[in-house]
């Protein structure tokens, strides 16, 4: 859906680059009166973009016929005082209303204070770990810790039904980062905890040899562009000096520009044309100079 919109004095909710009080400006700004008549979710099912005069609504996964078109109006990691301010402010409501947050209330209390202090013990224990010289006996006992860290907070969700799980989301991205791209079983390891934390936040996908389908978007949570992730998963498999990496890193080229159509819209040619300088500084020119996805 496109709507044009209306330059006249409103508040906006605009909280790009984690600028979180951005939503509080009240000059010039643009009313979408179309765009306006989504109702706000936190695990909503359509995401919305600002393009100069118009607002774009776009299918984060499939929607069911009848199901209401809901889209965030913040991102999900936003501190809590904004979002509990913006829904008492703006929308008269003690506290976001849609079932992503309802699930989240009816948590128990002790879960929630248990991953609390799980994560900064393990950020207390990480920063001691990285000043130590990076020996293979080291490694292993780190990536053992990281995997026992990551069943622990897995466990503390129980069966709960919340489409976000973002200390386990962050967790994830944390120990993707900290992982070291030297060897396929790193590489493994690295692909497997950026999935897991974008699955966290909503995306799902199907992962096969040859591809990798986007089924649905992640949520808006203030991070990295989601097809530059996957641009330094097909840069990283071949750092790593996987069997097939070509095959490999063009399945995950594919998967970035799969992101970008399904969010923007951008064509083939279009991608190519605006991620060249990444493409170039990644090394993964070469995999697309002669070749286009089915």
């Amino acid at each position: 859906m496109l709507t044009r919109g209306r330059r006249l004095l409103s508040f906006s909710l605009n909280t790009d680059e984690g600028n979180w009080d951005a939503y509080r400006v009240t000059d010039l700004t643009v009313l979408f009166l179309g765009a306006s008549a989504f109702n706000h979710s936190c695990g909503a099912n359509a995401l919305r973009r600002i393009t100069e005069r118009y607002v774009t609504i776009r299918a984060r996964r499939p929607i069911k016929a009848g199901e209401e078109v809901t889209v965030p109006y913040i991102a999900s990691d936003a501190p809590r005082r904004l979002f509990d301010e913006i829904m008492k402010t703006h929308f008269g409501t003690a506290g976001c209303p849609c079932p992503e947050c309802v699930a989240e209330r009816a948590e128990d209390p002790e879960q929630k204070e248990f991953r609390k202090q799980l994560v900064a013990e393990e950020y207390a224990t990480m920063q001691a770990t990285v000043r130590q010289p990076a020996t293979f006996s080291r490694r292993a006992a780190l990536r053992s810790r990281m995997r026992l860290m990551l069943d622990k907070l897995e466990a503390s969700y129980g069966s709960s039904n919340r489409t976000i799980r973002q200390t386990l989301a962050q967790q994830y991205s944390v120990y993707a980062y900290a992982t070291e791209t030297k060897s396929p079983a790193d590489y493994k390891i690295l692909v497997d905890y950026e999935l897991k934390a974008l699955r966290c936040f909503g995306a799902e996908f199907n992962v096969g040899p040859t591809k990798a389908d986007i089924l649905a978007l992640p949520l808006p949570n203030g991070g990295e562009k989601l097809h530059l992730r996957f641009l330094y998963l097909a840069r990283d498999c071949v750092l790593c000096g996987i069997t097939q990496f070509e095959r490999e890193a063009r399945k995950w080229i594919r998967a970035a520009w799969q992101a970008t159509n399904m969010e923007f819209g951008w064509t083939w040619e279009y991608f190519i044309e605006r991620e060249e300088r990444t493409l170039e500084e990644c090394n993964l020119w070469r995999f697309v100079a002669s070749w286009k996805p089915s």
